[in-house]
């Protein structure tokens, strides 16, 4: 006979184990990344060697409700023509540079005579899963479209401002491990204190299986590889294709 105790105590027994599993899948589940809101870059405007001084300050806004982030050229001074552009880019400059880097720009407007100029800077919403942590895009540039110095060269960088990103690690979800090679991802990874730093893609491997190898989401490569070409998510893996595996190096 079943006494009421006793079916407490499975009622009991049940909701404990419903609760467990419940916690088990949520640990499971990537953590949904907290949007950002306020200045998350400053940057100060250096002219390059050679060019007209221009100088000023540059801030990066998260706006939280439309998970963009707004571009703010401010306080400048200096000689600036209608077709000088303002572009945000993944690569490092240096003050001797006389063109725009490359690597993946973006166009963030153009240059007025006004104060301030403020131009927005895509989020997740409209970029992809790169783009929820713009702080890959190093510095900002100011170039003369006018101007070509040399064939190879586009556009004439007449300034920049590194930025100072304040991002901290808003995917903690993200734990990369090495579970080894298999079809589709046969490579091998440079490590760098025993951990993956980056992988190079080999024949015959495919996204999917690379991000099974490290135990992440395709999602989680696109966002690690935010600057990838020709675009940041293609869904193909070219081989010879360098992949960062480090939130540290993205």
């Amino acid at each position: 006979m079943t006494t009421r105790r006793s079916r407490a105590v499975v009622g009991l027994v049940a909701s404990l184990a419903a609760a467990a599993l419940i916690a088990a899948l949520a640990g499971c589940a990537p953590s949904t990344p907290a949007r950002l809101s306020g200045v998350v870059a400053t940057g100060t405007i250096r002219s390059v060697t050679g060019a007209p001084k221009i100088t000023g300050k540059v801030t990066v806004t998260a706006v939280a409700k439309s998970q963009s982030f707004l571009v703010t050229v401010h306080k400048t001074s200096g000689t600036t023509g209608p077709l000088w552009g303002i572009n945000l880019t993944s690569r490092v400059i240096a003050p001797s540079d006389k063109c725009a880097p490359g690597g993946l720009t973006f166009g963030a407007g153009s240059m007025t005579r006004k104060s301030t100029v403020k131009l927005v800077l895509p989020g997740k919403k409209y970029g992809g899963a790169g783009w929820e942590n713009p702080s890959f895009l190093h510095d900002m540039d100011i170039t003369d479209t006018s101007k070509n110095p040399t064939p190879s060269c586009i556009n004439s960088l007449a300034a920049y401002a590194p930025l100072k990103w304040t991002i901290g690690d808003i995917r903690p979800d993200i734990s990369v491990v090495d579970h080894g090679k298999r079809a589709g991802a046969e490579g091998t990874p440079v490590t760098v204190k025993g951990k993956p730093w980056t992988y190079q893609v080999v024949a015959d491997d495919n996204l999917s299986s690379i991000a099974q190898r490290f135990g992440i989401t395709v999602q989680d490569l696109f966002y690690l590889n935010p600057a990838r070409s020709p675009s940041p998510e293609d869904p193909v893996a070219y081989t010879g294709e360098t992949l960062n595996l480090s939130k540290a190096n993205r």
